[in-house]
């Protein structure tokens, strides 16, 4: 049998390791899908460290894993097709928009950028006053 490395490793090479940040690590951890950190320096410490070994172990259990299959992805339909058509499913025809929303979109056109003119008209006739 190989021999075993039994070098303690601390969070941060985990993560370099693994490739994982350290929230995804201790969701990991909390759901046993990942190996839990034991105690360094006595049953008080607040040390904690990882088996470098077992955690090259579970590293070559995520690598024999079967890959995705791609075709599954590839036969669903996407999501800007279904965007599309809601967008256009919203789109309004000049006879539908009323009087208001007509005005707004012909000073947007002209490029008039007062979006509300009748609020204009209403601070010019105050400060005449």
């Amino acid at each position: 049998m190989a021999e075993m490395n039994r070098k303690i490793i601390r969070m941060n090479d985990v993560v370099e390791k693994t490739g994982l940040c350290k929230t995804t690590l201790y969701k990991k951890i909390r759901n046993g899908e990942f190996p839990a950190p034991f105690p360094i320096g006595g049953a008080r410490a607040r040390a904690r460290g990882f088996l470098e070994s077992v955690v090259d172990e579970w590293i070559n259990e995520c690598v024999k894993g079967p890959p995705a299959p791609l075709t599954a992805t590839l036969e669903q339909p996407t999501a800007p097709a279904k965007l599309k058509q809601s967008r256009s499913a919203k789109v309004k025809t000049a006879d539908q928009l009323d009087p208001a929303e007509t005005r707004r979109l012909e000073n947007l056109r002209s490029g008039n950028k007062a979006r509300r003119p009748e609020k204009k008209q209403a601070k010019a006739a105050t400060e005449s006053v």
